[in-house]
C-alpha cells in the first residue's frame, strides 16, 4: 500500500471537542450543500438563508418547533442489495442520484439509484478491499472534478493502527464519479487509496465529512466513552 497521510486533530483550547461540538461541526459542515440541493432533489425550495439552522443552533436543545427544522419524509425504498445500507450520498454530477454502500460484509462495491428507488448501477471498486466500510461522502478531486470518498474507517477492536505511514491501517478510497446505467447494470470503477494513520492511536470511526468547497475531509471518532475527535484529512490528489 502506498505511504499515508498522518491526519491532524482538531483541538479547541479546553482539549478534545467534545460529541456536541463534533456533532454540531459535522451539521455545520453538512447544511450548506443538504440545504440547496437535497431540498431539491424531492421536489421542495430551499428554505431562505434566515431560517436555516446554524452550528450554534445544533448545539442547544431544541423544542420541535424548531424554526428551519422540518419533518423527515420518506421517498422511497432502497434497492434490494443494501440490505445494510452504512454510507448515502448525493451526486454531484448527476441530478437526483445517491450513491450507497453496505457495512461491513460486503465485498468492495456501491451503487446508484434515484428518489423513487430505482438502480443506476452498481460499481465492483477495483484497487480496494472491504474491511469495514462506514461512510460515503462526495466532493472536490484535487483537480477540481467530482468525486466519491468511501471510507474503510471502522475499528471497533481498535485492531487497524499499525502505527506507520508506510503500512497505514486505515484508508479511504476516492473514486471519479462514474457514468450511470439506467438499466442498473454491474460495471467497475477505479478507486485511489488514500491511507493514513492517526497521530494519537487507533481510532473508530463511522462518519466521513467533505468539505464540498475546498475537498477537505473529516472523521469523527466513535467513542465507548469519554469525548469524541475531529480529524481533518487535506483535500486528497487522486492520480
Amino acid at each position: 500500500m502506498e505511504s499515508a497521510e498522518t491526519l491532524t486533530a482538531m483541538r479547541y483550547h479546553d482539549g478534545w471537542m467534545s460529541p456536541s461540538r463534533a456533532l454540531a461541526y459535522a451539521f455545520g459542515l453538512l447544511v450548506g450543500a443538504a440545504s440547496c440541493k437535497s431540498a431539491r432533489s424531492v421536489g421542495e425550495t430551499s428554505a431562505p438563508a434566515s431560517s436555516r439552522p446554524s452550528v450554534g443552533s445544533a448545539r442547544n436543545k431544541c423544542s420541535p418547533h424548531c424554526e428551519g427544522f422540518r419533518a423527515f419524509t420518506k421517498i422511497c425504498n432502497v434497492p434490494y442489495p443494501l440490505l445494510e445500507l452504512s454510507g448515502l450520498a448525493v451526486s454531484r454530477t448527476h441530478t437526483d442520484i445517491l450513491f450507497a454502500h453496505n457495512d461491513s460484509g460486503d465485498v468492495a462495491r456501491f451503487f446508484a439509484f434515484d428518489s423513487e428507488g430505482h438502480e443506476h448501477g452498481e460499481f465492483a471498486v477495483e484497487n480496494a478491499e472491504a474491511d469495514d466500510w462506514e461512510d460515503i461522502g462526495t466532493g472536490p478531486c484535487g483537480d477540481g472534478s467530482a468525486c466519491i470518498f468511501i471510507g474503510d474507517i471502522g475499528d471497533n477492536k481498535y485492531r487497524r493502527q499499525r502505527g506507520s505511514t508506510a503500512t497505514p491501517g486505515y484508508v479511504i478510497y476516492a473514486i471519479r464519479e462514474p457514468a450511470l446505467d439506467p438499466k442498473g447494470g454491474k460495471t467497475n470503477a477505479h478507486a485511489e487509496k488514500l491511507g493514513f494513520i492517526y497521530p494519537d492511536g487507533p481510532h473508530n470511526s463511522e462518519t466521513l465529512l467533505v468539505d464540498s468547497r475546498t475537498g477537505d475531509l473529516f472523521l469523527v471518532t466513535k467513542t465507548r466513552s469519554g469525548q469524541s475527535a475531529v480529524y481533518q484529512y487535506p483535500m486528497p490528489q487522486p492520480s
